[in-house]
């Protein structure tokens, strides 16, 4: 049985400020998925470029999961301590940086230290953007809104997987050219 208390009046919950909170929560499931699946598509040419073997190619995808783990851990920390939007601020910067960082890398260890910052970004993200998300929206959207940012998830891994396969862009330019949408994060 339902009180009439637990009724909330219908309201309109989708307005500019909760628009954009969605952009932002899709936008960073975006990264999410496509800094994660790049890699498969870039490996080839890496691996080309930086004469290396199947171990190294291993440790170079494997590095944004171990900078995933140390970035929900942190931001978990930094989120309670600074709030979650400054979290957010600084994930996106260390996106851009570890986008940027992986995209002119030298060699194939600096690329996998690139990518375990990137891992920061991406972890730090997945632990910080969807409860960040949940708290700032109203009751009645909670959750399509932190499905945005699930469903993007896997459009990112999709559009990883279409620039990877085209071949069309280096290796370099298909990492690097997600520093964009951090900044677009960041400017929202």
């Amino acid at each position: 049985m339902t009180h009439i208390a637990d009724k909330a009046p219908p309201t309109k919950v989708l307005n500019g400020r909760m628009l954009m909170a969605a952009v932002v929560s899709a936008v960073s499931g975006l990264l999410y998925g496509y800094d994660t699946g790049i890699i498969s598509g870039g490996l080839l040419q890496i691996s080309k470029e930086f004469h290396i073997g199947n171990d190294m190619k291993e440790v170079i995808a494997a590095a944004i999961l171990l900078g995933a783990v140390l970035g929900a851990l942190a931001c978990s920390l930094l989120s309670a301590r600074f709030g979650r939007h400054r979290t957010i601020l600084l994930i996106c910067v260390v996106f851009m940086l570890g986008s940027v960082s992986s995209s002119l890398a030298p060699t194939a260890i600096s690329l996998a230290l690139a990518r375990v910052v990137l891992g920061f970004a991406v972890g730090g993200g997945t632990q910080t953007v969807p409860m960040y998300i949940a708290e700032l929206a109203p009751k009645a959207i909670q959750g399509r809104l932190v499905l945005c940012f699930q469903l993007a998830i896997g459009v990112g891994i999709v559009i990883a997987t279409l620039v990877g396969a085209s071949r069309a862009v280096s290796w370099r330019e298909a990492i690097g050219a997600a520093a964009v949408p951090a900044l677009v994060i960041l400017l929202l």
